[in-house]
């Protein structure tokens, strides 16, 4: 069982064209007021840790996925249990690990059971992976070093943030699912990646994740926005913005990442 033909945010590369599902968010153990941008561009994505629950009925809020030293993480269980009409999506019997995907139950989420966690369905890896590989964290140094009133790294990335955790990005999903967007998980031995590709490309789901994919950009181009204002730009903002545009004309962005996402397919 195997994810082919994806390019995605810390991804294993298996063999020519065939990658993992992106990863799901870590626990993230860093502290806040860390102000490092924890994962480099370079960084090996085996190395980074899978999440892991030690309920499976708890979603925690704490200060893991992070970008140019901020959280993009501001949601808990309670957030998704507090959105109007959330849904709640579980799996008839045990993991195929075959093109075959189990019987789904789509029902009303204002009561979750513990088999289900409350999940981000445009993981918060996709945009972390956006934001580092694009330059952005140097756009953002060199614009608060350029405008001594754009404010903190955490107040000029709120609206990344705010469009990332919104409430129609938050679902809650059947446990064993749910971990099968972890690095723990590659295409090889992976059993559920079926069930994973049903959920993501469930109407409302799929529909959902694209416009918070689409929003998390436009919030990106507010940023950048400002900081194309800066009067007098410093030679640093201006070589960190056409590098940042270079990326983006090459479709690094959060929408074209996770199109990529949707166009996988599950393969044996």
């Amino acid at each position: 069982m195997r994810w082919s033909s994806l390019f995605l945010p810390f991804v294993v590369l298996i063999a020519s064209n065939v990658y993992c599902y992106p990863v799901s968010e870590t626990d993230g153990s860093t502290e806040q007021g860390q102000t490092d941008h924890t994962i480099s561009p370079s960084s090996n994505s085996s190395s980074v840790d899978p999440r892991s629950f030690t309920k499976p009925n708890i979603y925690f809020k704490r200060s893991g996925t992070r970008v140019c030293g901020v959280a993009l993480r501001d949601a808990d269980r309670q957030d998704c249990i507090n959105r109007p009409g959330i849904q709640q999506f579980t799996f008839a019997g045990a993991a195929t690990g075959t093109v075959v995907a189990r019987q789904m139950a789509i029902a009303p989420g204002n009561n979750p059971p513990n088999t289900v966690q409350c999940e981000h369905v445009l993981e918060l890896q996709v945009a972390q992976h956006v934001l580092l590989n694009s330059g952005f964290c140097d756009v953002l140094d060199a614009f608060r070093v350029a405008n001594a009133q754009a404010g903190s790294a955490a107040q000029v990335m709120n609206g990344i943030v705010n469009a990332i955790n919104a409430q129609n990005n938050l679902f809650f999903l059947q446990t064993d699912v749910n971990k099968s967007l972890s690095a723990s998980s590659t295409p090889t031995n992976s059993l559920a990646f079926a069930d994973v590709h049903q959920f993501i490309h469930s109407p409302g789901v799929q529909a959902a994740s694209i416009a918070v994919a689409n929003a998390a950009d436009v919030a990106i181009n507010a940023v950048i926005a400002r900081a194309n204002a800066v009067q007098n730009a410093p030679a640093a903002l201006t070589a960190a913005l056409a590098a940042f545009n270079g990326h983006v004309a090459n479709g690094l962005t959060v929408a074209a990442t996770w199109n990529r996402v949707l166009a996988g397919v599950v393969v044996a």
